[in-house]
């Protein structure tokens, strides 16, 4: 074997090393010695040979080497965030699925949309061996606790389901959008850019508002997270990898994202401990999981623990997905002149006279948004083809076969105890699927089915092709509860800028990867000025805005 004759002497060495003992009771005593050690040597480089050769089933998906052994994927994983799963795929030859070996153990990665949407149905994959890490390790739920909490979680699940759905969703997003009008009603009431209101910074302004209105909205009146806890939040965010590795360096490798995490609970606590959590204000997503979480003995400390995690989830991709929206949207008048037109003519905006001296109102209905306004929807959802790569995570639960229906019905195994994942990243872009350039913005890929972006009518088969490509938000048992709420703040935002106001300045600067944990890509201003300013478009000057949805009205 080459592996032998790598080691100085080789085996040889050590048989030589034999026959040039002295004969007698030296080579008696010596000779068990050095026959265990060539025994020891034979083994630890058949176990070399494993763990830098694994071999595979040949049922299991075709591998990709590591170009440093062991360690090479993961190398790559973190120096390329999701641009990882596009380079990987230039490398599996069109292979649907493939297998990354890292260190002692491997790990699939699912190309085909078809295979990713079956994979996202399997009751042989599962999230919740990733969420049960994570909510010790990087959210800081006590073991004890969550031994309360694990056995219940598809019942618990439920709960965001419900807060997030039907008249729960309702009041959530009228509370959100409520706050952000008093953002757009502090814009001064004047035309033109002279008397505009200027943001230093365009990202910085969007994090800050929709973090306040995402407080406020989850935890009611009594909310008693401010702008310094968004601060601690994008701390967190940025630097909880260090968490994620758990074991006992966490609190050091992690200690920024620790004491930020620390910092934000400590407000939380005296919140639960008041009731705050069971207040009327309080948005039904708190208040049924608090009620749940009471009944398994979960104290208030343990209720603060587990509510640090709502707010993180809430904005952690609605912020940048709002930011590449507003930027896309903004910074192309001919968008922006489609959408007024859109938006007016729908019946969504509604303006009283302002009688007796008050300012006209402006109310913008909400309710059934995205239908009653098509263009603003395809805006939307081309926001996030373009700039989502959510990162699907599953764990095999028990050996099992998936099938790729578009090699025929070819099956794969899956091996139990393997981490499965898959990217939006390449879903979203794939040239056959979108067009020669996936990259671009382009809302008209969701107009009429993607027919005027294309040029011509599409078959039934690219139909589907985009379909199943679109996976923003996950999918199966564990697709996103939030992304209703996520979608009405994007929706409402935008449409009420689009039609009371001039927006100057907007540019749309370079992006990188996602972080980890997170899907959306994130600007990367560089030299690029992030400033802009808003003024009221002429003829809205004096009018303050108000969000409503059915009954619901702020």
């Amino acid at each position: 074997m080459v592996l032998f004759g790598s080691l100085p002497g080789g085996t040889g060495g050590l048989l030589q090393k034999l026959r040039d003992i002295p004969s007698g009771d030296d080579k008696r005593l010596a000779y068990p010695v050095l026959m265990g050690a060539l025994i020891a040597t034979i083994l630890l480089l058949l176990a070399a040979k494993r763990i830098l050769f694994p071999t595979l089933d040949p049922r299991e998906p075709p591998k990709v080497q590591p170009t440093i052994p062991m360690v090479g994927h993961i190398i790559s994983m973190l120096t390329q965030a999701n641009d990882f799963y596009i380079n990987i795929a230039k490398r599996t030859r069109g292979a649907p699925i493939c297998t990354l070996p890292m260190l002692a153990g491997k790990m699939y990665v699912i190309y085909s949309p078809a295979m990713i949407q079956a994979a996202m149905r399997s009751r042989d994959l599962s999230f919740l061996p990733f969420a049960e890490h994570w909510s010790e390790d990087v959210v800081g739920i006590q073991k004890d606790h969550l031994a309360l909490v694990m056995p219940h979680m598809e019942r618990l699940s439920h709960s965001f389901w419900t807060g997030t759905s039907g008249e729960n969703l309702a009041r959530l997003n009228v509370a959100a959008l409520g706050e952000l009008a008093g953002e757009l009603n502090a814009v001064p009431a004047s035309s033109g850019i002279e008397g505009a209101l200027r943001i230093a910074n365009l990202s910085v302004w969007i994090r800050r508002v929709i973090s306040l209105s995402t407080f406020r909205a989850i935890f009611g009146e009594r909310n008693p997270l401010g702008e310094e806890d968004a601060e601690d939040y994008t701390t967190f965010e940025n630097n909880f990898a260090g968490l994620a590795i758990g074991g006992p360096l966490k609190r050091i490798i992690g200690r920024k994202a620790y004491n930020a995490r620390e910092r934000i609970q400590n407000k939380l606590l005296p919140y639960m401990l008041a009731g705050g959590d069971f207040d009327k204000s309080t948005s039904d997503l708190v208040r049924i999981r608090s009620r749940d979480h009471e009944a398994l003995g979960i104290p208030a400390s343990g209720r603060a623990k587990t509510e640090f995690l709502t707010p993180w989830v809430a904005t952690l991709n609605t912020i940048p997905t709002l930011f590449w929206f507003f930027t896309e949207v903004f910074s192309q008048p001919q968008i922006v002149e489609r959408l007024q037109e859109e938006i007016l003519s729908s019946g969504v905006v509604t303006l009283d006279s302002g009688e007796n001296g008050q300012p006209r109102v402006a109310s913008l209905d909400i309710a059934d948004l995205e239908n009653r306004c098509p263009y603003l929807m395809a805006c939307y959802r081309e926001t996030l083809r373009v700039y989502n790569e959510n990162v699907g995570n599953r764990m095999v639960l028990r050996d099992t076969v998936i099938q790729d229906p578009d090699q025929g019905g070819r099956e794969y195994l899956l091996k139990a105890g393997t981490n499965v994942q898959w990217s939006a990243a390449t879903t979203h872009k794939d040239p056959r699927v979108w067009g020669a350039r996936p990259h671009d913005y382009n809302p008209d890929n969701f107009v009429d089915g993607g027919e005027q972006a294309k040029g011509g009518r599409l078959t039934p088969e690219e139909r589907a092709a985009r379909r199943l490509g679109m996976i923003p938000f996950g999918g199966g048992k564990h697709l996103c509860p939030g992304r209703f709420f996520a979608q009405a703040e994007n929706l409402g935002f935008v449409a009420a800028l689009a039609v009371g106001f001039e927006l100057h300045g907007v540019r749309v600067p370079a992006s990188v990867g996602a972080p980890l944990g997170a899907a959306a890509r994130q600007p990367a201003w560089g030299a690029m000025d992030p400033s802009i300013s808003i003024s009221r478009r002429k003829g809205w000057e004096d009018v303050e805005w108000r969000f409503t949805c059915a009954e619901h009205e702020t």
